[in-house]
């Protein structure tokens, strides 16, 4: 047998990687109007929260992502993601079950652009 690969692209959907390998030899394509089209990190729910929050981190092109939180003083308390990703949505959990009560900043960062948001934990 010859050493021919099929082709494989990855997809995103709702932040889980999917891995397609192509036996069909047709042509597959991503339409760019589906993509995002730029940087954001969403407003946590619910804020103010005990112990859990969620937000979300959309990136419109593909590399390394940082979210990170932080106390008042600045001080990082959580690394909640530190990874390349490829662009499109990514829905994230911050657990506070070990901080204290309080004000904490999450961080978001990505090709040099970055996002904060305060969140306060109560207990």
């Amino acid at each position: 047998m010859g050493g021919f690969d099929p082709p494989s692209f990855l997809l995103t959907c709702n932040g889980t990687l999917y891995e397609f390998t192509d036996t069909t030899g047709m042509e597959v394509s991503v339409d760019p109007a589906l993509l995002p089209a730029s940087f954001n990190l969403s407003p946590a729910v619910p804020n103010p929260f005990n112990p859990v929050t969620r937000l979300s981190l959309t990136l419109a092109e593909s590399g390394p992502a940082q979210v990170k939180v932080y106390n008042i003083r600045g001080q990082l308390v959580l690394s909640i993601l530190d990874e390349d990703l490829a662009p499109g949505r990514y829905d994230l959990h911050v657990n506070g079950s070990g901080l204290a009560s309080g004000v904490y900043i999450v961080a978001a960062t990505s090709h040099g652009q970055q996002q904060h948001q305060k969140i306060l934990l109560l207990k």
